[in-house]
């Protein structure tokens, strides 16, 4: 499961399968265990925000937990909130930043920019891991398309602050700057700052890249601490996934790429793989023996097909999670989800 070494468990997986759910019930279990367990989440859904009875504030929460040896935290993030605390972070003290943060070249890239939420989830996680005062760190990462995304996140966004496009525009000649930029082959960029034109988009540019000159170097520095974390063996990582022979095919994939990469991916959790509704073993003798006989075939049927999916899976441990007949919303829910937890292969 979590070895004593393991200081952070970052859940990925493509939207749907329960992530949020699953990455608060692994808190549960920490703080079960004895550990002070900090859950983060983007959680769109907000699901993990009713469960817990948080406010979308970012500030980190204590979540009443009287039966836990431990201490559980909660904090659904505030993505603006967290870019801009970055940047005050990272600018020279006593240097004014109230303008980067009202110009509307700097808003739309610290909110919608593909790789902003990604980033600011994972600027939340190292800050979190630098106070020290937490024993495990939970992430649950934004639904992506494709789960190997959320790990260039960082570099994605270092790379469109570079220093070179910000010295390149300081040097460029106002009356030049469009057509030297799209020679540089940033059409994409030109494409997401759509909504402003004429002057104003040339003095939105001009001003955004003559400020993030204060802060781009720490963001450079800050990437590569993250990637770095990211790929520490205080760091694993958690594949979520759904009870199907295409979504097993894809996790064994996607671990085959990460053990690559060189991240730890330790767990492959995955969730309603069992009827947690359907009693086992059925009674016989009620007078409806055919339909209980036939109950129970599909139940060995449905963890015989499971045990084959994840046989071609090695080194990993694999956590099967039931189906429910209702929502997990409250605390209650996630201790009867951690209560249920099936680990059915170690091979370590």
């Amino acid at each position: 499961m979590i070895d004593s070494h393991t200081k952070i468990l970052v859940c990925i997986g493509s939207g749907g399968v329960g992530k949020t759910t699953i990455a608060a019930s692994f808190g549960v279990w920490g703080a079960l265990q004895g550990k002070k367990v900090l859950v983060l989440t983007v959680d769109p859904a907000k699901r993990l925000a009713t469960t817990f009875g948080l406010k979308a504030d970012g500030l980190e929460q204590r979540i009443p937990f009287p039966e836990a040896q431990g201490e559980l935290w909660a904090s659904v993030l505030n993505s603006k909130q967290i870019f801009d605390d970055f940047v005050q972070k990272a600018t020279e003290k006593g240097a004014d930043t109230s303008f980067i943060m009202k110009n509307k070249l700097y808003q739309q890239l610290s909110t919608t920019l593909s790789g902003s939420q990604e980033f600011t989830a994972l600027e939340k996680l190292y800050s979190a891991y630098e106070s020290q005062k937490y024993d495990l760190i939970i992430l649950d990462t934004p639904p992506t398309k494709h789960a190997i995304d959320f790990f260039k996140a960082p570099q994605k966004i270092s790379n469109l602050f570079s220093e070179s496009i910000a010295k390149w525009f300081k040097q460029s000649k106002a009356n030049h700057w469009a057509q030297t930029f799209i020679q540089m082959g940033t059409q994409k960029a030109l494409d997401i700052l759509q909504t402003l034109t004429g002057s104003e988009f040339v003095s939105e540019l001009r001003d955004f890249f003559s400020s993030i000159e204060t802060w781009q170097a720490r963001l450079e520095s800050r990437a590569k601490k993250i990637n770095d974390l990211l790929l520490s063996k205080e760091t694993a990582f958690n594949l979520i996934t759904a009870f199907d022979s295409a979504k097993i095919e894809e996790a064994k994939v996607f671990a085959d790429l990460m053990r690559k990469s060189g991240y730890q991916l330790k767990i492959l959790t995955i969730n309603r793989s069992f009827p947690n509704w359907l009693p086992k073993p059925f009674n016989t003798n009620t007078g409806i023996d055919q339909f209980c006989i036939k109950l129970n075939l599909y139940y060995e049927g449905r963890l015989n097909s499971f045990n084959l999916m994840t046989r071609a899976i090695k080194e990993l441990d694999i956590l099967m999670l039931p189906e429910y007949d209702h929502d997990i919303a409250d605390l209650e829910g996630l201790k009867q989800l951690v209560n249920d937890y099936k680990w059915v292969k170690n091979t370590k």
